[in-house]
């Protein structure tokens, strides 16, 4: 048994209908083939949602509803309260906040508070931090003030043990750092300049100290060879290596006193380059490399004038400015 369809014929099998379509010469059921009319409300419903959903607005919005109020578009996160950044004061860390916390200090530094103390040490520390904050200052003079005082009477007779560094110029730059403020406050610096600026008084020295009686600076130097020694070279050890640097030359040579030539010749090229002289005041390239965040290739490379960039060959003058303006604050004699 069977019909016509507009696109296939309609069977009755086992009681079921099918369809048979004749585009894919295939059977469906009737009720998976066919397609049920939607009312009109019901496709008036669907373009409203279709056109909704264009819209990003709600159904409602469009349906008709007069509840709906619709409001101007407000940022959903709150304005944030901003606090502006404020540098530190760079000369802050080196003096006490208020006189309060200088007490408190001075009290950390005795090792007992300051209420324990006679009324005459307690005036001297309030006149003290009324007059200047400044850590060092003092530190240093409730240092010299208490000397034997300072754990009590109980402690007075056992002494004060004083500590002695002694080292290169880099002591004194190492002992400035805020790493090292609880022991840079407590230590009081004496600078050894040596013989800066008497060099030639040094040489004069040696010769007649070294030499046999009646010998004359004369009769082993020129004034020449004083003068490129004296301005070129800064230490006794530097002085005496190349003075014996230079006897031997002259001797080899048969040549007597000791020229400015020969001077020269034995001097080295690099003496009076950046790395040499940091060396001499006790910085060497791994210290260096930690000290300022940089690899040790990277500082053989500011020495040399060659820092490049890391991506091509050009040079690299924001670089080697940042590492100079950094040694320069740290003390370095650049």
């Amino acid at each position: 048994m069977g019909s016509a369809h507009p696109t296939g014929s309609i069977l009755l099998l086992d009681l079921k209908l099918w369809v048979l379509t004749l585009q894919l010469n295939l059977a469906k059921p009737l009720h998976r083939y066919r397609k049920f009319k939607k009312t009109r409300t019901q496709e008036r419903a669907d373009r409203i949602a279709t056109l909704a959903k264009q819209l990003d607005l709600p159904r409602a919005s469009l349906a008709g509803n007069t509840d709906i109020q619709f409001v101007e578009e407000r940022d959903p996160s709150p304005a944030l309260p901003l606090n502006p950044f404020q540098d530190p004061d760079p000369y802050r860390e080196f003096t006490y906040p208020t006189t309060l916390m200088a007490k408190l200090a001075i009290a950390d530094y005795l090792g007992q508070p300051l209420a324990k103390l006679a009324v005459e040490h307690r005036e001297f520390i309030a006149a003290l931090v009324e007059e200047t904050l400044t850590k060092k200052v003092i530190l240093e003079r409730v240092r010299a003030y208490f000397q034997l005082q300072i754990r009590g009477e109980a402690n007075a007779d056992c002494g004060i043990l004083s500590v002695l560094l002694a080292g290169h110029p880099k002591l004194k730059n190492d002992l400035r750092r805020p790493t090292m403020e609880e022991i840079g406050s407590r230590s009081t610096i004496l600078n050894l300049e040596g013989m800066v600026g008497s060099q030639r008084e040094y040489i004069t020295w040696l010769i007649d100290a070294c030499g046999s009686e009646g010998t004359k600076l004369s009769d082993v130097l020129t004034v020449e060879a004083v003068d490129i020694l004296s301005e070129r070279l800064r230490t006794p050890l530097q002085i005496q290596q190349h003075l014996m640097l230079a006897m031997e030359a002259a001797y080899q040579a048969g040549e007597k006193p000791v020229t400015g030539a020969i001077v020269e010749s034995v001097l080295s090229k690099q003496i009076d380059e950046l790395e040499p002289k940091l060396t001499r005041h006790g910085y060497d390239l791994r210290g260096l490399a930690e000290q300022f965040h940089a690899k040790p290739a990277e500082i053989k490379l500011f020495f040399r004038g060659q820092l490049v960039r890391e991506a091509s060959a050009l040079p690299n003058p924001a670089r080697t400015k940042e590492l100079t303006d950094q040694m320069l604050i740290a003390g370095l004699p650049i």
